[in-house]
């Protein structure tokens, strides 16, 4: 499947913007649930909507853990996210995520070299616990300290973009699905 456009009636446009240790969210913040500390940012939508999460600025000390009832969107703007103690993204929904690599944009996502010990999975610096799709053409470097580089507990399917996933040091995967994986388009190093 394809990331379809949905109509923005149908849609909740929530913006995260990194900076430092904090992290700034904007648009609509009321219809889901926001818990932070400091630029540790988790986001849970019980919303019967299509959630659409754009990411950018840059972190040493943050993270995104996401929540929801339904498939949704994450745009990678120009974001950098470090996170010591764990994955960059952790995505514990098992619908569809569609990732959009903004074009003429370069994100990064690291993991720290131990994990923190938690009640939920958490297999790699870019995890999801359902199906992926990359698409758009913008840059993603994924270095991965502790565990995969990309990792799936079902399909990744990549359409687009220039992924470059360093896993040198951990003898993990670069991308690890359970499930399935396929390559239709972009440039995977």
């Amino acid at each position: 499947p394809e990331a379809k456009p949905t109509p923005e009636s149908d849609t909740l446009y929530v913006a995260i913007a990194y900076n430092g240790s904090s992290a700034t969210l904007t648009g609509d913040i009321d219809k889901v649930t926001v818990s932070q500390n400091g630029a540790d940012v988790t986001i849970t939508s019980e919303s019967e909507k299509y959630l659409q999460l754009t990411l950018s600025g840059s972190t040493t000390d943050g993270s995104l853990l996401v929540y929801s009832n339904k498939a949704w969107g994450l745009i990678l703007n120009g974001v950098t996210i470090t996170n010591a103690d764990g994955p960059a993204i952790n995505n514990q929904c098992s619908k569809w995520l569609y990732v959009t690599l903004a074009e003429g944009t370069e994100n990064t996502l690291t993991d720290g070299q131990t994990y923190a010990e938690q009640t939920y999975d958490q297999k790699g610096t870019f995890f999801s616990e359902g199906q992926m799709q990359f698409l758009g053409n913008g840059t993603l470097t994924i270095n991965g300290n502790a565990k995969n580089g990309i990792a799936s507990d079902d399909y990744i399917m990549i359409d687009e973009g220039n992924i470059s996933i360093n896993t040198s040091d951990t003898g993990s995967n670069g991308i690890k699905a359970n499930d399935g994986f396929t390559i239709n388009g972009g440039t995977i190093s």
